[in-house]
């Protein structure tokens, strides 16, 4: 890559403007241009001339000058670089060079048409067998891969293909099915929990799971918000555990599922430290190949207790934010929805659409009460929540947004009538309101849907200052120094049992900052109502309860529901959405059509 960029830099420097044409040049220039003496300057014409990048004509006479021709093409050059810094897994790095490099447009597109088929399926023939690989772009970096600290979807998802939890809750049936677990049973009261494992699971470094690795992970949950019910828990046998809660939970298995609750391996966890979680070992499908900042590489795990997955291997490609750099386009036509996506161009042509059957997420402003503010008055919110007009909003962005939302899940959806400018006038005057900036926190995914906001909310005089962090900054940003208002979203992944995490994880919106104490004890009665409460409509109602009370008091503003869209190549099979809205890696697989192999056969011949 040396001499390209040295020829790139060359390019620069002369001003070429096309190839062919000669320039007056001396080896002083030169050896600037390269950044080397002019003995090394001499070395790389010779190099460059070697491969016919350049015809060099050295000046005859006194006070002639040299001249040097310039024969590659220089948008060829930085295209393949490009490939190549792609195909050794910095897709980031390749977007960015051609962003900052290219010169032309059409440079830029043919780039992007390659990338695009550089993305998605591939089969690469070896003497053993074929390999089958999914390469997936990624938009959401990816942060912790400790599942006690995950709180993005997409960090949720590549755990679940790394790990396993002792049960896994089905939402067809509302209930929990076994997993690492196969059988479960409780006291009368519902206080004590004995769980038995599966025999034979193995970690992917080979060793089986014992009730020892299920005693550790636990223990290390002990202080995590969700699982404070967790009073002790024991080894009764190498695949027996018991579980002794503080209060009776007549669902504590649902709490089992949660992705917080992966079982770790404790020999490695106690060898390695924080640094086990850079490249982390479970039980799952899926085991760690390679991972860097731009690039994690899913292997099949063969001995996986559930099957093995039919592909042999998943390439997550790190993008970050596309066309961050305001030079030359990049034009990803590529529908990614976190770490999910299959392929995958928005092509109703060419390409299937999978769509939710309902929504499973819900977006909604949340207020910072312990930031001083116009934000603590009921009446400022209840203004700021009627001057939002959902239905304007789901008409001019569309995409995923399905209808507006009255609360954390569909039901009872309420109209939502268009806002009355005097009403609203009337409550911000009430409110006292005096005109002082709030900073709302958003991140890049949500901009334009925050940009809105901001607009709207402008034309009552409110004054709302959008900070927009990138996906993978957000939940970092808002950590530290949280604005007035912040845009959240949640997916109901876990049913009502979802609410356990949303209340109570030190991470989200109600367990950070976002409620006043009155909310959260009404929050936590809400729990300890759910945990006594043995059927799932009974429970939903303590949701539903909770969603009145936030409603009510305008504690938070609910925006949208939304389903999850995935957009495939039909010859992809097993696509199907899990709870978190992703594809499971596990159950994908392809259609090689016969045609197909006999093409690829026929290539093969005619190139022998």
């Amino acid at each position: 890559m040396q001499l390209e960029t040295h020829y790139m830099n060359l390019s620069d420097a002369l001003d070429v403007a096309k190839a062919g044409d000669r320039t007056p040049v001396t080896l002083e220039r030169l050896a600037h241009v390269f950044q080397c003496t002019e003995r090394n300057a001499k070395f790389i014409l010779r190099k460059m001339e070697e491969i016919s990048w350049i015809a060099w004509h050295p000046g005859r006479g006194r006070g002639r000058k040299s001249e040097i021709e310039l024969l590659a093409d220089r948008e060829r050059i930085v295209e393949e670089v490009a490939r190549r810094l792609a195909e050794q897994g910095d897709v980031r790095g390749a977007i960015r060079l051609v962003q900052e490099r290219g010169r032309l447009a059409e440079g830029a597109e043919r780039f992007s048409s390659w990338l695009n088929e550089f993305f998605g399926f591939t089969r690469e023939n070896r003497p053993e067998r074929a390999l089958d690989a999914l390469r997936v772009p990624v938009y959401d970096q990816i942060g912790s891969l400790d599942p006690a600290r995950i709180y993005f979807v997409g960090e949720g998802h590549l755990c679940r293909q790394i790990f396993d939890t002792l049960v896994k809750y089905d939402p067809e049936r509302e209930d929990v099915v076994p997993r690492l677990a196969h059988h479960w049973e409780s006291d009368a009261e519902g206080r004590k929990w004995t769980v038995y494992l599966r025999k034979g699971v193995l970690f992917h470094h080979k060793r089986e799971l014992t009730a020892d690795d299920v005693v550790y992970t636990f223990e290390r949950l002990r202080l995590h918000p969700n699982y404070g019910l967790l009073r002790s828990v024991a080894a009764l046998h190498s695949h027996v555990v018991e579980f002794e809660l503080r209060e009776p939970c007549v669902w504590f298995p649902r709490i089992l599922g949660f992705d917080g609750g992966s079982i770790l391996p404790k020999d490695l966890l106690e060898l390695r430290g924080d640094a086990f979680f850079d490249e982390p070992v479970g039980t799952g499908p899926f085991q760690i190949a390679r991972r860097t900042d731009r690039l994690c590489v899913l292997d099949a795990f063969p001995h996986y207790f559930l099957g093995r997955p039919h592909l042999d291997r998943v390439e997550m490609h790190f993008i970050s934010e596309v066309n961050e750099l305001p030079s030359l386009p990049i034009r990803l036509d590529l529908v990614q929805k976190g770490a999910c996506g299959l392929a995958f161009r928005d092509d109703s042509e060419k390409y299937a659409k999978l769509r939710t059957s309902s929504a499973r997420s819900c977006r909604m402003l949340t207020f910072n009460l312990r930031r001083p503010g116009p934000q603590h008055h009921p009446l400022f919110r209840q203004a700021l929540d009627e001057l939002i007009d959902r239905e304007a909003m789901i008409a001019a962005l569309g995409d995923d947004r399905l209808r507006p939302a009255s609360g954390f899940v569909e039901g009872a959806e309420r109209a939502t009538p268009s806002p009355d400018p005097e009403r609203i006038r009337s409550l911000l005057e009430r409110s006292g309101y005096d005109g002082s900036t709030l900073l709302i926190d958003s991140s890049s995914n949500r901009a334009k849907e925050t940009q809105l906001i901001c607009e709207s909310a402008a034309r009552y005089g409110i004054a709302l200052e959008p900070r927009i962090s990138r996906f993978c900054d957000f939940q970092s940003n808002v950590d530290r120094q949280p604005g007035h208002i912040v845009y959240y979203s949640v997916v109901m992944e876990e049913g009502e049992a979802t609410f356990v995490d949303f209340v109570f994880s030190p991470a989200s919106a109600v367990g950070m900052h976002l409620l006043d104490d009155a909310h959260r004890e009404t929050a936590a009665d809400l729990m300890r109502r759910m945990f006594l409460e043995p059927t799932p409509a009974g429970r939903w109602r303590c949701v539903d309860e909770l969603s009145e009370a936030i409603r009510s008091s305008h504690a938070m503003v609910f925006l949208f529901h939304s389903a999850f869209d995935a957009y495939f190549d039909p010859k992809i099979g097993g696509v199907e959405h899990n709870a978190l809205g992703m594809i499971d890696y596990r159950h994908v697989w392809f259609k090689v059509a016969v045609s197909d192999e006999l093409n690829k056969g026929n290539r093969s011949s005619r190139s022998g």
